[in-house]
């Protein structure tokens, strides 16, 4: 193969050979690529020659386990994907307006978001742009950036940590999220004036998972104050399942401070006076740095600013996701 600088390959690239390239990316062999896309083997071998060619260089290195991508093919297909994820989204959307002639728009954001920030700011855009068909997933921050890197997402509010190795994506801080531990209300240790971590080690918690930016920084507040990890009653991320059981019984939870004020002010939980010492990192709208952003998108990042402004004072400013 020459090791000529390799040619853009856009004017090269057609949809049967986007779609080779994604599933030689997710499955590692010519063989079962090809009997995804219903094609012999030979075909797809011929395919893949015939890009390469195109291209110039080689995009995926031949060995006994199949292959897998070269510098270059990582780029290529990791492009192929989020195309054919673009495509995949626009039939959608089209399905969508069609039915109700509505512009859809989909966001992401932290489960810890979702009592405060993202109802608010959700609110606020669908009265501003009613012919908006605004749909919302919550998820883990990791999760939220690996939907918006493939494109089922037009936007995410997530941590800048789970952002900030992809260079493709453009940060807008909005704020930290101080972590407190909170009970059901008449709770023992809620008559604690003070309380250290030693304290409520040995308590029974609900905990998030274990890959969880906040059961990791748990875990690592423990390690570092010289205390055992903290015992998990049960592991979830459910909302309705951590408020049920922290009402029914005398179990901690840690939770972001946003997120637990609208439970406090209703009565539905109490939060102890225990200093974790501890924040985790920035959270804020996380877009794709070289994707033209729509009308309802930018419509969105403004209302989202705007939201920031009046909750934290200031409005989001934009950062390199790489800088942080």
């Amino acid at each position: 193969m020459a090791t000529r600088a390799p040619r853009l390959v856009s004017s090269h690239l057609k949809m049967r050979q986007l779609q080779l390239l994604a599933q030689l990316r997710e499955t590692g062999s010519v063989i079962h690529a090809a009997e995804a896309l219903n094609m012999s083997q030979s075909a797809a071998s011929r395919l893949l020659s015939s890009l390469e060619s195109d291209v110039g260089v080689a995009l995926f290195e031949r060995h006994a386990r199949g292959v897998s991508p070269t510098p270059v093919g990582e780029i290529v297909t990791r492009r192929a994907v989020s195309a054919l994820a673009e495509m995949a989204r626009a039939g959608h959307e089209v399905q969508d307006f069609v039915r109700g002639n509505r512009l859809p728009l989909s966001i992401g954001g932290l489960l810890s978001l979702s009592s405060t920030f993202l109802p608010r700011a959700v609110l606020e855009l669908a009265r501003q742009a009613p012919d908006l068909l605004i749909k919302v997933d919550t998820d883990r921050s990791r999760t939220l950036i690996d939907g918006l890197l493939a494109a089922r997402f037009d936007v995410v509010i997530a941590r800048v940590r789970d952002a900030s190795l992809e260079p493709d994506l453009v940060f807008e801080p909005l704020s930290t999220e101080p972590i407190k531990v909170y009970v059901r209300p008449g709770h023992a240790l809620s008559r604690r004036r003070r309380l250290g971590l030693a304290d409520v080690t040995s308590e029974k918690w609900v905990l998030p998972p274990p890959e969880t930016d906040m059961r990791v920084r748990l875990d690592a507040l423990c390690v570092q104050s010289g205390l055992p990890r903290i015992a998990g009653l049960i592991e979830t991320l459910s909302v309705p399942v951590i408020l049920s059981v922290v009402r029914m019984s005398d179990a901690l939870v840690a939770l972001p401070r946003e997120f637990a004020r609208p439970f406090c002010d209703s009565g539905l939980l109490s939060m102890l006076a225990v200093d974790l010492g501890d924040r985790t990192e920035n959270v804020g709208i996380i877009t794709r740095r070289h994707h033209d952003a729509s009308p309802p998108l930018r419509q969105a990042l403004r209302v989202f600013r705007e939201v920031s402004a009046a909750m934290y004072g200031s409005s989001a400013g934009e950062l390199k996701a790489g800088s942080s």
